[in-house]
């Protein structure tokens, strides 16, 4: 039986599944950049040298999903955008004729 994610996700096609599955890779990495951080602080030794590797990563990770998330989200309002430029070229285009 699939989850509720995978149902979600299977729901969506091209960009809003694209949207959607960086939304939650974004969630999912700042969960676990927020208890990497508790951790952290209360281990030592070899424990806290590999939290802090994993926090590093992490980060990295969750800055490269917002980075893709910006690009979608950039690229839907410009063919939103656009979409809107061309209705408005048409209908100026329609009365035009008349």
């Amino acid at each position: 039986m699939p989850s509720d994610t995978e149902q979600m996700l299977n729901d969506k096609d091209g960009e809003h599944f694209d949207e959607c599955f960086i939304g939650l890779q974004i969630a999912k990495h700042a969960s676990m950049k927020s208890k990497l951080e508790v951790f952290e602080r209360h281990a030592s030794g070899e424990l806290k040298d590999l939290l802090a590797q994993g926090l590093k990563t992490t980060k990295s990770h969750l800055q490269e999903a917002e980075d893709v998330i910006h690009k979608l989200t950039n690229s839907s309002d410009d063919s939103s955008d656009s979409s809107s430029r061309k209705s408005t070229k048409n209908s100026s285009d329609d009365s035009d004729s008349k």
